[in-house]
């Protein structure tokens, strides 16, 4: 992850534009193809050149693989405490992906103090502001709908379509945020059903408690008694004050 400015874009790669595929293994790389040295593996090694040639026909044929950015990170402001309170830092977390059209959800995994811990956003933009005094690491899962997956080691659950990213808040000046270049694969042939059926996406019976803690957080932003006030001993023992 490399840390960027917060006036960054999100943009996408085309893989055929700026990656080239081994000629051998078949693998995605950052490099461009040689041709000169191309033609003399192909001349030496025409049989297995072939056999290669052949399978990415059919591979291209049943997946697609690009490569997007998202970001995360955060906003912050130093804002006046309440009287007897010291939650003087005005934060938001983020995650921006480049392509928000193949997000299904982005899950965030606060301090256990924080009430409700966990937050679903659905739609764009997926972030969640928050007052507080201490800093501390958020986990995110972005999840990716159906018919695409991440070609990551971290990703996990049904075709790897979930992504965990974590991040620590940033009190430093207006936050900070970090860049992740991903590669994500879609599943042709599955998308052609999907659009087919002409019908949205479909949650699983986890996917749809997402829903119900997201209207729940919908009545928590940013009302009532803040979970991690100060005054809070489990808040205290767990976190840190900033400088």
């Amino acid at each position: 992850m490399a840390i960027v400015p917060l006036s960054d874009t999100p943009r996408d790669f085309t893989p055929s534009n700026v990656e080239a595929r081994c000629p051998m293994c078949r693998t995605l790389t950052s490099a461009h193809p040689a041709t000169e040295i191309a033609s003399q593996l192909e001349e030496k090694y025409s049989t297995v050149y072939s056999q290669r040639r052949a399978d990415d026909g059919n591979e291209e044929e049943l997946t697609t693989v690009e490569t997007i950015t998202v970001y995360i990170g955060n906003k912050h402001s130093l804002v006046p405490a309440a009287p007897g309170s010291g939650n003087c830092h005005d934060w938001t977390f983020f995650v921006r992906p480049s392509r928000t059209d193949i997000i299904q959800a982005v899950k965030m995994n606060l301090h256990p103090t924080f009430r409700p811990p966990s937050v679903i956003r659905q739609d764009p933009p997926y972030e969640i502001r928050r007052l507080g005094w201490g800093y501390f690491a958020i986990n995110a899962q972005v999840i990716l709908r159906k018919g695409w997956a991440w070609l990551s080691n971290d990703a996990y659950g049904e075709e790897k379509r979930a992504l965990p990213l974590d991040w620590t808040l940033d009190f430093e000046g207006e936050g900070s945020m970090g860049r992740c270049r991903l590669k994500i694969k879609k599943f042709v042939a599955e998308l052609a059903i999907e659009e087919s059926e002409a019908v949205g996406p479909h949650l699983t019976d986890d996917e749809d408690d997402w829903e119900d803690e997201e209207d729940e957080d919908e009545d928590n932003d940013m009302d009532g008694e803040n979970p991690f006030d100060e005054t809070s001993s489990t808040s205290r023992s767990n976190t840190r004050d900033s400088d």
